[in-house]
């Protein structure tokens, strides 16, 4: 489905609040038409109502768009307020422009930089070791996207004691419970169309596992699956196969840099990357949540490093995008040009594995350094 405008998440959840407040199913997309415009399906659970609410209310007295450059600038501050070497220009780059993402989440309405803003939190309990703290917010990142909460299975590798490993782990299991059984307690006559929503059970309507591979979904998964079916008409058998081949080069990557003496914020922040990479789902906005591991793993390099890293998040994504235009704009979309739009389409992928290479060897030699000078 192409969308047109902007605002269209934002009108999905005011629609879907007005729904509620009618005493209709915003779960079902007739009833969702009937408050706004209802082309997309309502994919949160019943408990993010409350805070749609919220947002739903200031955006009748100022645009959506105030509220997310607010959620922007607070997530600056709070990554200030842990960082001792702090890099103003360098973060600020990278959460304006890195992978186009903040423009997808100011164009579509989506609440990446409220996930954003809450992931600070997450970052900054991490540095201060106050892991009950960080196991809160990393559960309240996942409120409206549940993805958040694989990112508490990388403390695990974190070097700390298996006692507080134990200790973070099971309470951060206990908070993701006690979230998710708010919507039972609020909303329990439409929790379970909550559920049929998300598995695809509820005919004629989209659900996050009825997604295909595009500009919407670049992920690793549906690009092996396009790019077998384009050049050889391969079945699916062979391009998951591929998808597993790639799914074990990145975990190798990721145990190659875990065991260089690296600390956790890096190790931590390496992990968030190595998973992003691996999702079978992954929307243009969702590289927001590459933003500060990026930031914390790369503010340290030299003006080279940090060229090259911008380049990579930024300006080589941004002129992707424009090639793509360009070539739609003209309407050179066949053959040939058709292949190099199919390719355009994944470029946030791409540049992501290529920025998560070269960091991973720019870390190795410079930990090599290191170890020779001491």
């Amino acid at each position: 489905m192409r969308l047109h405008g902007t605002g269209w998440d934002f009108k999905t959840y005011c629609s879907a609040v007005k729904a509620v407040e009618e005493g209709k199913n915003p779960y079902f997309l007739k009833d969702l038409k009937e408050y706004g415009e209802g082309y997309l399906s309502f994919l949160y659970p019943p408990s993010s109502i409350i805070l749609f609410k919220v947002f739903c209310f200031f955006d009748k007295k100022v645009s959506y768009h105030f509220l997310w450059l607010l959620l922007l600038i607070f997530s600056f501050f709070l990554i200030k307020l842990c960082d001792k070497n702090f890099n103003s220009f360098f973060l600020m780059t990278l959460l304006i422009t890195g992978f186009t993402a903040t423009y997808h989440n100011f164009r579509s309405g989506n609440v990446g930089l409220l996930e954003l803003f809450f992931f600070s939190f997450v970052f900054l309990f991490l540095i201060k070791e106050k892991y009950s703290l960080f196991a809160i917010f990393l559960n309240i990142t996942a409120w409206l996207k549940v993805i958040p909460i694989l990112y508490g299975g990388l403390f695990i590798f974190l070097k700390t004691s298996r006692l507080k490993k134990l200790k973070t782990l099971s309470f951060l299991l206990i908070i993701f419970v006690f979230i998710n059984f708010s919507s039972y307690v609020f909303y329990p006559k439409i929790i379970s169309s909550y559920y049929f929503s998300v598995t695809g059970k509820i005919d004629n309507q989209n659900s996050p596992l009825n997604e295909i591979g595009d500009f919407s979904n670049p992920s690793s998964l549906f690009f092996f699956k396009e790019l077998f079916s384009r050049l050889f008409g391969l079945n699916n058998l062979i391009s998951f196969a591929f998808f597993i081949l790639f799914l074990a080069l990145v975990i190798l990557l990721f145990f190659i840099i875990r065991g260089q003496r690296i600390g956790n914020l890096d190790l931590f922040s390496f992990g968030i990357l190595s998973i992003l990479l691996m999702l079978p789902r992954l929307k243009p906005y969702s590289f927001t949540l590459a933003l500060l591991p990026i930031y914390f793993l790369t503010k340290d390099f030299d003006y080279k490093g940090k060229f090259w890293t911008i380049t990579m998040a930024s300006l080589l994504p941004l002129l992707l995008a424009m090639f793509s235009y360009f070539l739609k704009l003209f309407r050179l979309d066949s053959g040939f040009y058709d292949q190099i739009l199919f390719l355009s389409s994944y470029r946030q992928l791409f540049c992501l594995f290529a920025l998560f290479v070269y960091i991973l060897k720019r870390v190795r030699r410079m930990r090599m350094i290191c170890e020779e000078n001491s």
